[in-house]
């Protein structure tokens, strides 16, 4: 058989049109890495008083599923689904003043636990393909920084694996990545006020984003017979070099600030006059660490660490815009 290449891994996706029912991947993610994604066995040791001595008498497999992970660039059309899949509400309309360019706006659907699902596809060529229905994305991790493209790592999870044959892997051309110089961020006392403000000069940009997903187990299987969502967790991080106190005042005073992270690919045009663009709103963000960096060769830096909560003003704990020229998901 040979061997296999990590480089010949790819992972893909297709929404389902009943939940747990595989179908045809419609979406492959170019990975920066291969996907970790995999069989996972819980198992539990057998030890019974048999005089033998041994530790034990055997291992029997108590729950079967699949998880892993995919590093990716982040893109303009695939990071919707993953999104979609993530905070669980998706509605999509015409961008302004455009006919073929659309608006994608994700936020937490509040009333539903269950993740909506794709099945996840695993093709390894020239061995053997798997598909994983019901699959989910239980978190992501958003990264920013000056010498590198905006990636991120998602969290696969999956009720169980399936031999397939062999896919065919293909990619869309027109989903487009993101050069760190396309992301800026503002922060303002209320959403209101972002639209206002400066964006400031950040160093380094981290967002995570988790849904607390978990499998649904029943005793009369062996697979999970769901995968659930729970309480939706946002946290990130971010280096600024220190030029005053505004950021050392909003953390020692516990002030709540709105922020804002725009990564728009303004190179790339789509329709008339839209562009590729991600837009991510946290209306209600505390600052809960702050270190100082002071080097004594360098300019000193500071770290802020910062929690999204649910603004019930703006009725939301987080809203992401994705501008693309996909019509819905």
């Amino acid at each position: 058989m040979g061997y296999l290449p990590g480089e010949n891994i790819n992972l893909g996706l297709g929404k389902e049109t009943t939940r747990g029912t595989a179908v045809t991947p419609t979406l492959w993610l170019a990975g920066r890495t291969p996907t970790g994604l995999n069989v996972i066995n819980d198992k539990t040791i057998i030890q019974e008083t048999k005089g033998t001595r041994s530790a034990s008498k055997g291992s029997i497999i108590t729950q079967q599923r699949a998880e892993g992970d995919i590093e990716f660039n982040v893109k303009n059309t695939s990071i919707v689904a993953l999104l979609r899949s993530l905070l669980g509400s998706v509605s999509s309309a015409t961008a302004s003043g455009e006919t073929v360019v659309y608006d994608h706006t994700v936020t937490v659907d509040v009333d539903e636990v269950q993740a909506p699902s794709y099945t996840l596809a695993l093709s390894k060529p020239n061995f053997q393909d798997y598909e994983y229905p019901l699959g989910v994305v239980s978190s992501l991790e958003l990264t920013a920084s000056p010498d590198d493209l905006v990636y991120a790592v998602a969290q696969l999870m999956a009720i169980k694996e399936n031999e397939h044959a062999s896919y065919s892997p293909s990619f869309d051309g027109e989903d487009y990545s993101f050069p760190h110089q396309k992301v800026s961020i503002k922060i303002a006392n209320n959403v209101a006020g972002l639209t206002g403000a400066d964006a400031i000069c950040i160093n380094e940009l981290g967002l995570s984003i988790v849904n607390n997903a978990s499998v649904k187990a029943c005793l009369s299987s062996l697979n999970p017979v769901d995968m659930l969502a729970n309480l939706v967790e946002i946290t990130g991080s971010m280096t600024i070099d220190v030029t005053g106190k505004i950021y050392h005042d909003l953390y020692k005073a516990g002030t709540y600030q709105a922020l804002e992270i725009t990564i728009d690919n303004n190179d790339v045009t789509l329709g008339v006059a839209s562009t590729p663009k991600i837009v991510i709103t946290l209306p209600k963000v505390s600052f809960e660490g702050l270190t100082e960096d002071r080097p004594i060769d360098s300019i000193t830096s500071e770290s802020l660490e910062y929690t999204a909560h649910y603004d019930d003003d703006e009725a939301s704990q987080i809203s992401i815009v994705v501008t693309n020229e996909t019509s819905s998901y």
